[in-house]
C-alpha cells in the first residue's frame, strides 16, 4: 500500500506492508543494507549516517542520504512516514500509544528545527494501525491522555475506552505544523481484503487480533 501524497514526492519511494506482503517488493533490493535499530515504544530517533549502520535501541529515523532505506516494522503500532516536499530528506517513525504519549512527533519536529527548518516544507503518512474501533485502553491512559494534550473529544471514549490513535497523531502533526499529512485509515485488526466478509481473511498482522510476533514492514527511501 502506498500513500497518495507522498506519491508527489519526486525521488521518493515508500510502503507499507501487509499480510500476503509483509516486505513492500520494492524494498527488497535495499534490504540487506538497510540500517537496523530495535523498536522499543520509545522515543529515540537515529540519524542514520550510511548503510549497514547499527544503532541499538531506536523507533525514528532520520536521513539526509540517498538509497538508505529506513524502515519500521509493525502490528499495531503505526508506522509514520516522512518526507521533505523537495525530496532532500526523508523520516520514518514508529508510534504507538507510548511514543505519542511521550513525544516522538514532537521529538522530529525538535530535531529539524535543530537544523534551521521547520516541518512546513515537510508531509507525513499516517499508515495501518489499530484504530478506534479495534483499540480499548484503560481508564488510566485515557485520563493521561486527556490531561496531557488539548485533545478533540471525539479522540476519547470514555464510555467504551476506546482511543483513536491516529487522531491524536494527527493532532501533534498539526501542533507541529506539517505541511500537510494523509491518513491511509486502515485497521490493522478489522480491515480485511474481503469487505463483504471481513472475517474470512485480514488484510493485515496484528498482535491485538492474533497474539504472534508476526508483523509488516514499512518503508521509505530517496532513491
Amino acid at each position: 500500500m502506498e500513500c497518495s501524497l507522498l506519491n508527489t514526492i519526486n525521488g521518493v519511494r515508500h510502503g507499507f506492508g501487509c499480510r500476503d506482503e509483509p516486505l513492500p517488493s520494492f524494498a527488497a533490493q535495499f534490504w540487506l543494507s538497510r540500517p537496523t535499530k530495535k523498536q522499543v515504544h520509545g522515543t529515540k530517533i537515529a540519524v542514520a549516517l550510511h548503510t549497514n549502520q547499527s544503532v541499538g535501541e531506536a523507533d525514528g529515523w532520520y536521513t539526509l542520504q540517498k538509497r538508505i532505506l529506513l524502515t519500521l516494522v509493525n502490528a499495531d503500532c503505526y508506522p509514520v512516514l516522512f518526507a521533505r516536499k523537495d525530496g532532500s530528506e526523508i523520516a520514518a517513525l514508529h508510534v504507538g500509544w507510548r511514543g505519542a504519549y511521550h513525544g516522538i512527533i514532537y521529538g522530529l519536529n525538535d530535531l529539524i528545527r535543530s537544523k534551521g527548518d521547520d516541518m512546513a516544507g515537510w508531509i507525513a503518512a499516517i499508515g495501518p494501525g489499530a484504530r478506534a474501533c479495534c483499540y480499548q485502553v484503560s481508564d488510566t491512559l485515557l485520563k493521561d491522555f486527556s490531561s496531557k494534550f488539548n485533545l478533540p473529544n471525539s479522540t476519547l471514549s470514555p464510555s467504551y475506552r476506546m482511543l483513536d490513535l491516529p487522531a491524536v497523531i494527527a493532532f501533534q502533526l498539526q501542533e507541529i505544523g506539517i505541511g500537510a499529512f494523509e491518513d491511509l485509515n486502515q485497521c490493522t485488526v478489522c480491515s480485511s481484503i474481503n469487505s463483504i466478509s471481513p472475517s474470512i481473511q485480514p488484510t493485515y498482522h496484528s498482535y491485538r487480533r492474533d497474539h504472534t510476533k508476526e508483523v509488516q514492514v514499512s518503508f521509505v527511501v530517496m532513491e
